[in-house]
């Protein structure tokens, strides 16, 4: 391939942009390349996200062959891979398939024992302890890609910065697979960590208790309706971009509590990713009054779309009206 990429996030952009026209085996072929277009540095740093995403794409093609040995070279190097990968290995009977996956469960508990709630803070670039700050707490989605530093660069600091914010990004202690967390698989978890977070965080930072919002794309964009409707943590209001099925996160009575707070929201879909619980959930944000915005990000389906940043600074606007 002639073309080349500044990192990871342009490679992976581009990626979303063709498989969003269905091009899947153009993306299949950007990621097979993936070592002549993108550093050294970024190749071997994205090594298991680049690969898994192969298997997946063939997976999407029906090269079911090709797929199991993806898998298989990522489990037998010491990979851990994610629940999904599993679920489809169940639909096929290869030879030493068990043992594949007994050594896949092993190496998620390997990493389960040694996982911890983690986060990074990012100041204001005139931060002062002698005055408290608003604080925005970013999560990310479950999977391959689900850790601080992979959100970090789409859900970038500055928007937030800018507003004089502290800008805390959270990894949650459940394993999802080689350097992969989630939240979802257990919420009760996920409210330990984010109160966990929380309470370090006010200790170590001047921090306005009052003014603290959480936001995140896909598993951290469900989880972020959970924190706030059901007031985990004070929080003014939550950003949920592509949340997916939300159907267990909120309920008219936890809606009639968070519009007395005055808890606000903003959604954000990708149009070829539109989920029918979030539009049952904005009926009841309307039945119950917690003020809204909703938006469809046109054109692609499940990701962080290019214009984010804009999109972001737009929905902090909103919550800070």
């Amino acid at each position: 391939m002639e073309i080349k990429f500044e990192n990871f996030v342009d490679f992976d952009r581009y990626g979303d942009d063709l498989f969003a026209q269905g091009k899947y085996d153009d993306v299949l072929n950007l990621f097979l390349n993936a070592s002549d277009v993108l550093s050294k540095e970024d190749y071997e740093e994205h090594y298991f996200l680049i690969t898994s995403n192969i298997g997946s794409l063939y997976r999407i093609s029906g090269k079911m062959d090709e797929f199991y040995d993806v898998v298989k070279q990522l489990i037998t190097t010491g990979y851990a891979c994610g629940d999904w990968i599993t679920r489809a290995l169940l639909n096929m009977e290869p030879e030493g398939l068990e043992e594949l996956m007994d050594q896949n469960k092993l190496l998620i508990e390997s990493a389960q024992e040694s996982a911890k709630m983690e986060y990074k803070v990012c100041l204001p670039s005139e931060y002062s302890s002698a005055r408290e700050y608003p604080v925005f707490f970013v999560l990310h989605g479950d999977g391959a890609d689900g850790n601080i530093h992979n959100i970090s660069h789409y859900w970038i600091p500055e928007v937030f910065e800018e507003l004089d914010f502290i800008t805390v990004y959270v990894q949650s202690s459940q394993v999802y697979c080689h350097g992969g967390f989630q939240w979802n698989r257990d919420v009760d978890t996920a409210r330990k960590d984010i109160l966990q977070c929380f309470s370090e965080v006010s200790k170590q930072y001047s921090i306005d208790t009052s003014q603290m919002y959480v936001g995140g794309f896909s598993g951290g964009a469900m989880i972020s309706v959970e924190f706030a409707l059901g007031d985990v943590i004070p929080l003014k209001g939550f950003i949920s971009l592509c949340p997916g099925t939300v159907s267990n996160y909120y309920s008219m009575e936890k809606a009639e509590v968070a519009s007395k707070r005055g808890v606000k929201g903003v959604i954000l879909e990708g149009e070829l990713d539109l989920e029918a619980s979030v539009e049952d959930m904005l009926k009841v944000f309307d039945d119950t009054g917690v003020k809204y915005k909703y938006a469809i990000n046109e054109g692609v389906g499940h990701v962080c779309p290019k214009d984010l940043t804009e999109k972001l600074s737009d929905a902090m606007a909103f919550m800070l009206e």
